[in-house]
């Protein structure tokens, strides 16, 4: 059986998109089946697979359906090797972690206190010993060099980069004097928000080829193609709420928005080699996830009902894509952990039953008076008083997030000497 337990987030995830071309998708979502997994239940759902994708049962398909089976049928028994082995190893191999992290702090509103997280996460990450970079891709309402304490408008923005001034985001990065660099933006240029869809995919290439440990996205409050596509650049999405219902309910939306946006990306280019290539189905994708008018399914469990009914190959494609998406809810300005747990549970609820995606809260920020005075002079408070409450707060969701100290030195420790209190 597989030690589901003993497993990683990450190497849970592993799990379900080998277990997609395998096993029905209730199946690949419901953590006590995985437990259960064995030798037999997977020889079992492999030879169906065989049965259904072998070349004499498949005599009446086109040539075009007979190689889709027989790619099919690679892929599932790639699973079934990985899968069979995870039975009797039980634990993952340790590899080496990717050379960058993207962190993306997003929302549907304004005002809930994206930018401070954003700036404060980038100082702390510094602090901790990693080589980080605070962007600001609000590219309608850019701030975030204010709240690293720098100026507004910084002499070199992503805008020039996308102005082809300068050949690469390296050449704009400025060093703030408080730990983490800083690419800046800058919303005063007319049209800055509406990027080409070309410039997008470039910046997005760009972006994942820093040289750094963490890129932390400091991104606009709203559902916008290009904030969308941003959020879903980041390995860890990190969505802010408040515990007003207003808030978290257009929380819940964002994250809706986000995950039919990934879904809609399959048969684009950002899809890589896992691109589809079924005109039909792609269609099928853009009326479930861009209708303007009444949803067309109700729910993502609604939308694999209607994929398995166009093609059951087709279905691994779209649940992989889920199995990915990956988001994380802070609750910020909250008095008692009660008030977090209650938003929580209004998401988790609702995303289960709709999303068929758990959502994670890695921690959450509490209301501290502290950061209302430092909105009005702009320096993080986490290197103002790295051993105050939101240095011990966004310690705790990096924590969650699975991210340890470079080394042994304390966060105050690295804090650069005349910002410390």
């Amino acid at each position: 059986m597989l030690p589901i337990n003993t497993y990683t987030t990450q190497e849970i995830k592993t799990i379900q998109r080998s277990c997609a071309y395998l096993f029905p998708p209730e199946k690949v979502f419901d953590l006590k089946f995985l437990k259960q997994i064995n030798d037999f239940l997977l020889q079992q759902a492999y030879l169906q697979k065989v049965k259904y994708c072998h070349p004499e049962a498949s005599k009446t398909d086109s040539e075009k359906r007979k190689n889709k089976k027989l790619q099919y049928l690679r892929k599932a028994r790639q699973s079934y090797d990985f899968l069979l082995e995870r039975v009797k190893l039980g634990a993952f191999e340790k590899t080496p972690a990717p050379k960058s992290k993207i962190i993306a702090v997003g929302g549907a509103k304004g005002g809930v206190g994206k930018s401070m997280l954003a700036a404060n996460l980038s100082v702390y990450l510094a602090a901790s010993g990693y080589k980080t970079v605070a962007m600001d891709l609000d590219l309608g309402g850019a701030n975030l060099a204010l709240y690293l304490g720098e100026k507004y408008i910084m002499d070199r923005t992503v805008n020039d980069y996308l102005n082809k001034k300068f050949p690469s985001l390296t050449d704009i990065l400025v060093q703030s004097r408080i730990g983490p660099m800083i690419i800046g933006g800058d919303s005063s240029e007319l049209g800055a928000a509406n990027i080409h869809y070309a410039r997008k995919l470039k910046l997005i290439k760009a972006i994942r080829e820093l040289d750094a440990d963490y890129v932390v996205l400091d991104l606009g409050g709203d559902t916008s193609y290009n904030m969308l596509d941003f959020f879903l650049l980041g390995d860890f999405g990190l969505v802010m709420t408040t515990k007003d219902s207003a808030s978290y309910i257009g929380a819940y939306q964002f994250l809706k928005t986000a995950l039919y946006r990934k879904l809609n990306r399959i048969s684009g280019p950002e899809a890589g080699d896992e691109k589809i290539t079924d005109s039909l189905l792609a269609q099928l994708l853009k009326d479930a996830t861009q209708s303007s008018g009444k949803p067309v399914v109700g729910s993502i469990t609604e939308l694999l009902q209607r994929v398995t009914e166009h093609d059951p190959l087709d279905v691994p494609l779209v649940l992989r894509a889920i199995i990915d998406f990956n988001p994380y809810l802070i609750v910020n300005r909250i008095t008692n952990p009660v008030q977090a747990q209650q938003v929580m549970q209004t998401i988790t609820s609702l995303a289960a039953k709709t999303l068929s995606v758990p959502i994670a809260n890695p921690g959450s920020i509490r209301k501290i008076p502290e950061i209302e005075d430092n909105l009005r002079n702009f320096t993080p408070l986490v290197a103002q008083n790295p051993n105050g409450k939101l240095a011990a707060d966004i310690g705790h969701i990096v924590t969650n997030l699975g991210i340890t100290p470079k080394n042994d030195t304390s966060c105050r420790d690295r804090l650069p000497l005349s910002l410390e209190l």
